[in-house]
């Protein structure tokens, strides 16, 4: 078969939807199938490029809006990505189309309604729910969480949910990543049996162990390391973090080190300032992160609403204590005794719990080895695979192709 996917960013850009599609590129290729992707174009990658005889990377830049986190730059990605799609759908006589994250969702929309091809739409958060976030809304609050966007946007938003909506109506099956994202879509929508199936996220566990990375705590000259690396938006909850490690940091002799970027950088640098022992490392390659997630003491991910994120994963795979937010999504990675969850939202709690993993680091080192375990034994990539691979059989079928 000869599949195009879409995703916004693609390794070595960092971005767990990117990893999922290399993951499940390779692994089509490797069985005989063609794989074309296409997604955003970053300085220094090439614009064309092939990852073996079947495995094709198309690189999609907008050179005119400098402003990545605007609008006018999603759109014009969007357009831009299904611009050269549809290209690719001509030339290559592609048989089925798969969208990666939701940020394609809107390319994916006008590539169905241009080739009429079947469409497989990979659910890992709502649109709307981002735009609230991103649009600097007085009083929004962004831990009420997705369902409460889908159940109370007004104005623009209301408009955006209209759009989100279309995803699930003409794609032709969905898949979302948590359970939660199930739930919405079935109170919300009324959708054919056999359409929407969940399938968790995964990660290779075979490359991602610690012993595939470079411990480089000692090359940084930290003592004892607190990381994170994620997307600077509201959602994620860095300033939570923030605000739990400036009072602790110098008293552990320890350095939070938060890598990312996104529209609010300004203000989380702002919040840092005058804290020593807090870096920024800016965007990261995806085997650099490893060597920071590796290296680290604890994880912590505060996130205040998210799916089942590949950046928790693979610091569970990579034996690293975690600490995140006991949250819907979140809290289907995170088994007894696997990693520590917290009240969203709550820096002195989260500040406790840093300063216990810091402090027990015989206990801390045991719960990191059982984080792995489990996400060996529920989140491996191959069985999220083969439920991929299964939905490609049934679209199959049921289109004749």
């Amino acid at each position: 078969m000869r599949f195009v996917f879409y995703c916004s960013k693609f390794p070595p850009q960092p971005g767990g939807a990117g990893i999922d599609a290399y993951y499940l590129g390779r692994d089509l290729s490797e069985d005989g199938h063609e794989v074309h992707v296409v997604c955003e174009h970053a300085p220094g990658l090439k614009k064309f490029e092939k990852l073996n005889d079947r495995y094709s990377i198309y690189r999609v830049a907008v050179p005119l809006i400098k402003n990545r986190g605007s609008g006018a730059y999603f759109l014009s990605l969007c357009a831009g990505i299904a611009r050269r799609g549809i290209r690719v759908i001509n030339k290559e006589n592609i048989d089925i189309v798969h969208c990666h994250d939701t940020a394609t969702g809107i390319a994916g929309l006008i590539t169905k309604f241009i080739t009429r091809k079947p469409t497989v739409f990979k659910f890992g958060g709502s649109m709307t729910y981002e735009y609230l976030c991103n649009s600097n809304m007085n009083g929004w609050d962004p831990a009420v969480g997705e369902s409460w966007a889908w159940e109370n946007s007004t104005g623009m938003a209301k408009s955006v949910l209209g759009i989100e909506k279309q995803f699930f109506i003409r794609f032709d099956k969905i898949y979302p990543i948590a359970q939660y994202l199930v739930d919405i879509l079935k109170k919300h929508l009324d959708l054919p049996n056999g359409k929407v199936k969940l399938i968790h996220n995964g990660i290779d566990t075979k490359s991602i162990r610690k012993e595939n990375f470079k411990n480089i705590k000692n090359d940084l000259k930290i003592n004892k390391m607190i990381f994170t690396g994620v997307r600077f938006v509201k959602y994620k909850g860095v300033h939570v973090l923030i605000e739990a490690c400036k009072p602790i940091l110098q008293k552990l002799n320890a350095h939070l080190v938060i890598a990312g970027d996104g529209p609010e950088r300004a203000t989380l640098k702002k919040m840092a300032a005058g804290c020593e022992n807090i870096i920024f490392s800016g965007n990261l390659s995806w085997e650099d992160n490893m060597n920071y997630v590796r290296s680290a003491d604890v994880f912590v991910l505060p996130t205040l609403v998210d799916k089942t994120p590949s950046s928790l994963m693979e610091a569970l795979a990579m034996e690293t204590p975690c600490i995140t937010s006991e949250i819907d999504g979140v809290r289907e990675l995170i088994a007894p005794g696997c990693g520590i969850t917290v009240e969203p939202n709550n820096s002195d709690a989260l500040a406790d719990k840093i300063c216990w993993v810091l402090e027990h680091p015989d206990e801390a080192k045991k719960m990191g080895k059982r984080g792995r375990e489990f996400i060996i034994n529920e989140f491996r990539w191959d069985l999220t695979a083969d439920k991929i691979k299964e939905l490609y059989a049934e679209l199959s079928h049921e289109t004749g192709k």
